[in-house]
């Protein structure tokens, strides 16, 4: 049976895992696999900031002549950068509380730009562990604006090489950017090295992640691993690629959902009846017909270091901040959009287009299994639009098995979630939720089909503020 490790390339969010692997890893472990996960994102993340990684950027600065007035700031406070590195990463994990006071009250921490006079109003005179996570949120991306002025130019915080593969791309800049090797990429290189199945998984969920999945994917293919790339990044942007070199990089790109393609491969792998699909490589595209292998709900997280992601405050916007702050568990009531009609969506790709909801009682099961596994009662659902008869079951099931969690995620503003409802769903621990409302013009949504008129999204949103649900509402 062919060992298979599922990676995270660099960069997204340093919260918490992005879970397009754990969900991938659920499933094959239901098929009878133990699949291996990499968060190479983290892992490189924290080769940046740390001491020995500080000292290396700061090594490559002083070799420079031509740098930005705060990078030369920055290396007359060399010592005192290395010296607070270890201990602002403790802080952000949750592993060294006590630094709180230290970074907002003492000069330890050396600030640069975006840490020097951030605004702390919204904590308050109590949230002092809120502003101190804020104040070092900023002075890692002060940190990483000195790493992209002297270092690597596609650096930041939470994306890697972003403005390669953002837009209209063109293969001769990535290959350009591929030749050449900079200190982050040396890391890379290692953690690369660190890989030992002989297949690896990239899932490349975002424009950020797709230079780092190739720079790996070439690396590996060099040592003779077999390479296949998915994710929302792919299913979106390269359905129709046609960049010979590409097969440098990947043997396989998968599209959709991963699951039945991933495990095709791995039989074809071990000599298996071809049945390929949803699958590209250099021959083309693999169309056989293939058995449904059912739809993935909830994440398994397996080896991967939750207790090493940063709790990142790095927005004030108190729903903004559910996306960066803390760990949450990923989980989904149903697949796919149940409304599937507004006229700017993806609608006819896979992950909008074909719903399948949850069994609720076997959700819930998986809800408990993630909380005794991760230690961990926070769920973000990550449905496309979550259905409200769903969520109302599931409400009525968490609440008839004492299972107490706090969740929170998108929907649909739509004349369902009435107040009877929204006061079931903050029952059962709902905190927030969040849906676009686009724009507020009644006459734009209709030609949007968005099914929803400003009246009736008010009204929604009342019932759940009303029910002490937060509510966050998208404009285009």
């Amino acid at each position: 049976m062919t060992a298979l490790t599922l990676v995270l390339p660099p960069l997204s969010q340093l919260n918490t895992p992005y879970p397009s692997t754990a969900y991938l890893a659920r499933f094959l472990r239901s098929q009878g696999r133990t699949p291996r996960q990499r968060d190479l994102g983290l892992e490189l993340a924290l080769r940046v900031y740390s001491r020995a990684g500080l000292a290396a950027v700061f090594d490559r600065l002083e070799a420079q002549d031509d740098l930005p007035e705060p990078a030369w700031r920055a290396l007359a406070l060399r010592r005192q950068y290395e010296a607070a590195v270890d201990g602002v990463v403790a802080f952000l994990q949750g592993r060294d509380r006590g630094l709180a006071a230290r970074i907002l009250d003492t000069p330890w921490l050396p600030r640069g730009p975006r840490s020097a006079e951030p605004d702390l109003t919204p904590f308050g005179d109590h949230g002092q562990d809120d502003a101190a996570r804020h104040v070092a949120t900023q002075w890692l991306a002060d940190v990483a604006d000195l790493v992209q002025a002297g270092v690597d130019e596609g650096f930041a915080l939470n994306r890697y090489q972003h403005h390669l593969a953002a837009g209209a791309v063109e293969w001769a800049p990535i290959a350009s950017r591929l030749a050449r090797t900079t200190v982050v990429d040396a890391w890379l290189d290692e953690l690369t090295d660190t890989l030992d199945t002989p297949a690896v998984g990239l899932s490349v969920p975002f424009p950020g992640n797709l230079v780092a999945a190739l720079r790996v994917g070439r690396r590996l293919r060099r040592r003779g691993v077999r390479v296949w790339m998915g994710g929302g990044y792919v299913n979106t942007e390269l359905r129709e690629v046609d960049e010979p070199e590409l097969w440098d990089c990947v043997d396989a790109l998968t599209y959709d959902d991963g699951e039945g393609p991933l495990l095709a491969l791995l039989e074809h792998d071990e000599g298996a009846p071809d049945r390929r699909h949803r699958t590209r490589t250099r021959e083309g595209l693999h169309t056989a017909a293939a058995p449904d292998p059912g739809t993935t709900h909830a994440a398994w997280y397996g080896e991967l270091p939750l207790t090493q992601y940063l709790n990142l405050v790095d927005a004030t916007n108190p729903a903004h901040r559910l996306w960066s702050d803390g760990r949450w568990n990923k989980i989904t009531v149903a697949h796919g959009c149940y409304w599937k009609r507004c006229s700017f969506c993806d609608v006819n790709l896979d992950y909008v287009a074909r719903f399948v909801p949850a069994r609720t009682s076997a959700l819930v099961d998986e809800v408990v299994e993630l909380v005794a596994t991760t230690g961990q009662r926070g769920f973000h659902f990550v449905d496309e639009a979550a259905p409200p008869r769903a969520l109302r079951d599931l409400a009525l099931e968490l609440l008839a098995r004492d299972v107490a969690i706090s969740w929170w995620g998108n929907v649909r503003f739509e004349r369902t979630f009435t107040p009877d409802l929204c006061r079931l769903l903050a029952a059962a621990g709902l905190v927030a939720a969040t849906g676009g409302l686009e724009v507020a013009s009644d006459r734009l949504l209709a030609k949007m089909e968005k099914g929803v008129t400003i009246e009736q999204v008010a009204r929604t949103a009342r019932a759940f503020a009303d029910a002490g649900v937060m509510v966050h509402a998208y404009l285009m």
